[in-house]
């Protein structure tokens, strides 16, 4: 087993790595020093002040890096890794930065940002203190909290608990599950999916799903999407809720609104309240809204 290290003088460590078959792993330790253990020492390494730079590697690599408690802050040590052959393992770093891993990630307290890329596992990560950006990642899976916003594009299945900024999110296939957004959720692309998102607390507009389920939004709601039937489903608004119901719904509607509930899937409008059936009412769906309420779609009521 070899060992090389290299001092650290600043509060900004960052390592790229590229080309590497193997697995990385990536542990903290309380010295301002990065030590770089492999089988074999690297040839193709090198630092620049505090920036180390490891090219094309055929094993495993370990990297031990800064993590060091002061006053106000921590001091962490970035990641970028391009082009990974193994699985990914991180534990107390700064911002990460992964494109193009053929295994496995998973993270373990990342106080920065974090961007992943063209991944072919899952990714698990519990929590991220700034952003969270996904592209090109089949499953990604974040427990505990996102502290910034979360974009995410082109995945399978999304699972995070909780977000502190916004929620943008474009093509998920499968399923899209949040618990809690702080600012505001726009869902694109998603007709195939099923969308669950708990809470909102700016606007929320989730354009297509093939299963909604109850959420509750700060401000404006526009919702597209099948209800799940045999479910009771709730959808509450601070300002105005706008529900585009697909032409195959069977769903039981009462509506309550501070304006009026009106659109083109009713009849006509009513003053504050409505309660009406779609197909065989198999799903109950109870909206309220601080606006007014539409209800919209080619479709028209069996009751009411």
């Amino acid at each position: 087993m070899a060992m090389q290290t290299f001092p650290i003088m600043g509060k900004q460590p960052w390592v790229f790595l590229e080309n590497i078959e193997g697995n990385l792993t990536v542990l903290p330790w309380e010295r301002r020093e990065i030590a770089v253990e492999t089988e074999e020492p690297i040839q193709d390494i090198r630092q620049e002040g505090d920036t180390i730079r490891i090219q094309g590697y055929r094993s495993h690599i370990t990297l031990r890096v800064p993590f060091i408690r002061v006053i106000l802050n921590h001091l962490t040590t970035s990641i970028s890794a391009s082009r990974l052959s193994g699985n990914v393992q991180m534990e107390k770093v700064g911002s990460v930065e992964l494109r193009q891993v053929s295994g496995n990630v998973y993270l373990e307290e990342t106080y920065g940002s974090v961007r992943l890329e063209e991944l072919r596992e899952q990714a698990q990560l519990h929590f991220v203190g700034g952003s969270l950006t996904a592209i090109n990642a089949p499953y990604v899976r974040a427990w505990g909290a996102v502290g910034g916003s979360v974009l995410v594009r082109n995945a399978r299945l999304i699972d995070i608990d909780n977000i502190g900024g916004s929620l943008n999110a474009q093509d998920i296939t499968e399923k899209l599950l949040c618990k809690h957004v702080g600012g505001s959720a726009e869902v694109t692309g998603c007709h195939q999916a099923e969308v669950e998102i708990t809470a909102v607390g700016g606007s929320a507009n989730i354009d297509g799903a093939a299963s909604l389920h109850s959420i509750a939004v700060g401000g404006s709601a526009k919702l597209e999407g099948l209800f799940a039937l045999g479910n009771l489903h709730k959808v509450a608004a601070g300002g105005s809720a706008i529900l585009t119901l697909p032409a195959e719904s069977n769903v039981s509607v009462k509506a309550v609104a501070g304006g009026s509930v009106g659109g083109s899937a009713l009849n006509r409008s009513y003053n504050h309240m409505a309660n009406v059936v779609y197909g065989d009412g198999r799903a109950s769906l109870f909206v309220t809204a601080g606006g007014r309420v539409a209800l919209n779609g080619d479709i028209r009521p069996t009751r009411g």
